[in-house]
């Protein structure tokens, strides 16, 4: 059981990596079809706006959860 922190540690950036990869990917799938179908310009970049920032409040919890281990 010594080893639980260090692997606790290795699980969480493990996670924050496939959830950066996660977020990055399916911000630009949505940045793109939402501004490609969109008849209005304003509503697809609050969208975006949005996302970004909810992705980046999560991911930096992540990071610093990750970093506290």
């Amino acid at each position: 059981m010594e080893n639980a922190p260090v692997m606790l540690g290795l699980v969480l950036w493990v996670l924050l990596a496939a959830a950066s990869l996660l977020s990055l990917t399916l911000g630009v799938a949505l940045a793109y079809h939402w501004f490609n179908y969109s008849t209005n310009a304003t509503a697809p970049f609050v969208a975006t706006v949005v996302y970004s920032g909810v992705s980046l409040v999560l991911l930096t919890s992540l990071f610093a959860l990750a970093l506290s281990i």
